[in-house]
């Protein structure tokens, strides 16, 4: 006797396939159904099998173990779901078959099961991330169910739902971690500023290396926030200015006449304080209309006109408008007019936005055509200090690892170039350990001005980008004198 006549599950799955079926149409399904229709795949025949040759993809739920957990997953986002009960769950491409809703509740059982397995499996590849979030966009069911899942609130009843479970205290352990590190930071800070370290301006040998709570404590640190009209709080941006200062200082000297060329400049202040020494610099920038959607004007990483370059705290109008001067650059096509110009050049975060880690990669030795002989290059940009091997590429800000700065590292040196030494680093204060959370500003989220307006929301030495830990590496080139 056939098993589809045997058992009531496995004989309403194949007269409703029966029923829909087509001529020439290819099943994937357990092996008793190779005996019922002529273009049956097995299970165990899937490996290489391409799902688009499929019209058919029959889901026995108890059997889920030997299918191949990325052809379920493509057969979810390309085929949709008409038929389920106790033991099935039938999937077609041909749409003319009502589809069942998501909340099925013979249906909902098998995505749950799918989502546990390919958590660690599927959903670390951005590509079919991202195919599976255009999925849920376009299938209001699917986003309505995913979404309920991580709704506190159901129908005013708490969700206990087990996903819900795991997640629901994720909102406090963030409150939690804000609040212990920016109050840790404020108070270290208000302790520093009491003591009686004084700010000096000296050359350190600096390295090549990671922002670091040493650094931010450290008198040439103070020294140059003092120049620059800043507050010498625990922020990586502040250690950024005060590095690429730094190195510039100590390789080219504050006194004129010297040439600068500064890449994506934004708002920073530090083409005023150069211009205050003497030195002629240029500013540059994306092209107004290249920015649109980006998200940099509303965050000051933008400059479209060179008043936004100026800082009358540091400098005087005339003295800058004589120094300085903006053109609008791509890092990607830096001007070959600009090659051999320069005395020194730098740029503070932003070969990390230019499309990939290799095209920052790129920017960083092609950036060196642009100094005279014995100039130097100074670059910060976002760095993953942990061992992970992944980290994000080819998108809007990617994240650099040691593996790619020593391979920048090497070839610069194979190019005739001189690298200060290379310095991984990340620390061992207290803040050195602190990673803070999103959101990053007052007023963002669920970070309401009410309840933060009087937290110090700029203290972070180390951070979250995108679920990665991450910091600022600072790099030091020295282009040799012919």
């Amino acid at each position: 006797m056939s098993i589809f006549n045997d058992d009531r599950y496995w004989n309403k799955t194949y007269q409703f396939i029966k029923k829909n079926y087509q001529r020439g149409d290819i099943i994937i399904a357990p092996h008793p159904f190779e005996k019922e229709f002529k273009n049956t795949i097995i299970y165990s025949e899937t490996d290489t099998f391409d799902i688009h040759d499929a019209q058919w993809v029959v889901i026995h739920k108890g059997m889920t173990n030997e299918l191949d957990i990325t052809l379920v997953h493509k057969a979810l986002k390309q085929l949709s779901a008409v038929f389920a009960n106790e033991v099935f769950v039938v999937l077609t491409s041909h749409n003319n078959i009502r589809t069942l809703k998501v909340g099925d509740i013979h249906l909902e059982p098998l995505l749950i099961e799918f989502l546990d397995q390919t958590s660690d499996k599927i959903y670390r590849v951005d590509s079919q991330k991202k195919s599976l979030i255009q999925k849920i966009r376009q299938n209001q069911d699917l986003k309505e169910f995913l979404s309920s899942l991580l709704h506190p609130v159901i129908k005013g009843k708490p969700n206990v739902h087990e996903l819900y479970i795991t997640l629901r205290e994720a909102k406090a352990i963030q409150l939690n971690i804000k609040n212990l590190g920016y109050l840790l930071a404020t108070e270290m800070y208000e302790r520093q500023e009491s003591s009686n370290i004084s700010a000096n301006k000296r050359k350190v040998g600096l390295t090549s290396k990671l922002t670091t709570q040493e650094d931010i404590e450290s008198d040439w640190v103070k020294y140059w926030c003092q120049c620059l009209h800043m507050r010498p709080i625990y922020h990586r941006k502040v250690w950024e200015l005060c590095y690429v200062t730094q190195a510039i200082y100590e390789n080219i000297g504050d006194n004129p006449p010297k040439k600068g060329l500064g890449f994506g400049c934004g708002e920073e202040p530090l083409a005023s304080l150069f211009a205050s020494w003497g030195h002629n610099v240029t500013v540059t920038d994306l092209h107004p209309e290249k920015v649109k959607g980006l998200g940099w004007d509303e965050t000051a990483q933008h400059t479209d006109s060179l008043e936004k370059a100026y800082r009358q705290d540091l400098i005087d109008r005339e003295t800058f408008e004589k120094n300085v001067s903006l053109q609008y650059v791509d890092m990607n096509e830096i001007p070959i007019s600009f090659d051999n110009q320069y005395d020194y050049c730098w740029s503070v975060c932003a070969f990390e936005h230019l499309g990939s880690i290799q095209k920052g990669l790129d920017f960083v030795k092609n950036a060196m055509n642009v100094l005279k002989p014995g100039g130097i290059a100074v670059h910060t940009t976002e760095f993953n200090y942990t061992n992970e091997p992944e980290t994000i590429d080819d998108w809007v800000t990617v994240i650099f690892q040691q593996k790619h700065i020593e391979q920048l590292a090497n070839e610069l040196k194979t190019n005739g170039y001189d690298v200060a030494p290379l310095d991984f680093s990340v620390g061992d204060g207290v803040l050195d350990r602190f990673i803070d959370v999103p959101p990053y500003a007052v007023g963002e989220g669920w970070l309401n001005k009410e309840s933060w307006q009087d937290v110090n929301q700029s203290v972070h030495l180390k951070l979250s980008v995108d679920g990665i830990p991450c910091t600022c590496v600072g790099l030091i080139i020295l282009k040799p004198l012919d």
